[in-house]
């Protein structure tokens, strides 16, 4: 059996390398919503009186860690699985959901006006 399994991931990859193959690439998102208790205190704190804005960048800097860890999680599985997983930056994402809706627009590179 370890014989037949080493031809044929020889023969895989002799054929992938002689081969013209399409690469291709998937993208995996990572959803996230604050949990209710914190929902409920935001929209307290923007319908209140009193606004508390120092608490804001605190639950932001959270929430960015939360999400941050929920991604190092996915990442860690589809690693696992053989799977090369890289997050996407601002830039990327813009160009990704870009050229998603604009599908004619492959051969022109995104100009981002700041």
């Amino acid at each position: 059996m370890r014989i037949q399994l080493r031809e044929y991931i020889g023969f895989v990859r002799a054929f992938t390398e002689g081969a013209n193959i399409m690469m291709k690439m998937f993208y995996v998102v990572v959803p996230y919503s604050p949990s209710a208790g914190a929902a409920a205190a935001r929209a307290f704190g923007l319908f209140g009186s009193q606004k508390n804005t120092s608490g804001a960048a605190g639950s932001f800097d959270e929430h960015r860690i939360q999400l941050e860890q929920r991604l190092s999680l996915v990442a860690a599985g589809l690693t696992a699985s053989g799977i090369r997983a890289i997050p996407l930056g601002t830039e990327e994402v813009i160009e990704l959901l870009y050229r998603s809706f604009n599908p004619g627009a492959i051969e022109s590179p995104i100009r981002l006006e700041t």
